[in-house]
């Protein structure tokens, strides 16, 4: 699947079914990795979130969850995601993110 490295906007032609549907805030392409940044499920619960994340992982990009809060780390963690750290030019320093490929 090509996509142009950028922000990737809910709307319903966008990738991996990341709808306004389901979902508020945005996902990030950078090279084979797509960020998921302040993603929050219109229907918790429902698996839209695993969806989400399932059609990322199977289109072949490595999946990032910059600074997760609270219940998210463990969620992922649970899914396999292993905690990692990468520097944030804007930010001046290492960030936690939840990565899997």
């Amino acid at each position: 699947m090509e996509i142009p490295d950028g922000l990737i906007e809910p709307n319903k032609n966008a990738p991996f079914g990341f709808s306004l549907d389901f979902f508020y805030g945005y996902l990030w392409k950078e090279k084979n990795s797509i960020y998921l940044s302040l993603i929050i499920s219109r229907y918790p619960g429902k698996g839209n979130f695993k969806k989400l994340v399932n059609s990322i992982l199977l289109s072949g990009f490595t999946c990032k969850v910059p600074n997760p809060l609270f219940i998210m780390k463990y969620i992922l963690e649970k899914w396999g995601f292993k905690k990692t750290y990468e520097y944030v030019e804007i930010a001046g320093e290492d960030v936690e993110v939840y990565t899997k490929k």
